[in-house]
């Protein structure tokens, strides 16, 4: 993960640092919430009981206008984390995160309103933990 910090914020630097360009920069942050139903932990076993299945989804993202009608952006997104009880007596502990590249299109339908669609990919990442009983 250190990694790709170090990534985003050179690409961050880099753009900031050609502020000449006619291209602005945009920030902004997302809220939500996210939840699970039910995990199945194994094959032959009933699905796990989720005890905590709701948190809430964090997502921070920043991008720059290459035209006046397109840009790309680049988010981080925390999807929160879950904890399950097994029918065979161990908890599970899920922290879910994802990671995207998307380019925008934007088209103007009032000043103070934009509609926009994007096109991109994500890494998402799972850390998956256990301690039996």
């Amino acid at each position: 993960m250190k990694k790709c910090s170090l990534c985003l914020l050179s690409i961050f630097c880099f753009t900031v640092g050609s502020g000449a360009v006619a291209a602005p920069l945009y920030v902004g942050v997302g809220y939500g919430n996210t939840n699970f139903d039910s995990i199945d932990l194994q094959y032959d076993s009933p699905p796990a009981d989720v005890s905590d299945d709701q948190d809430s989804a964090v997502k921070i993202f920043f991008g720059n206008y290459l035209s006046p009608i397109f840009s790309w952006e680049i988010a981080y997104t925390d999807l929160g984390s879950y904890t399950a009880t097994s029918p065979g007596n161990y908890d599970v502990s899920i922290d879910l995160e994802a990671l995207s590249f998307a380019l925008v299109t934007h088209r103007n339908l009032h000043p103070r309103w934009d509609f926009f669609a994007k096109l991109g990919i994500a890494y998402w990442g799972t850390d998956l933990n256990y301690n039996d009983f």
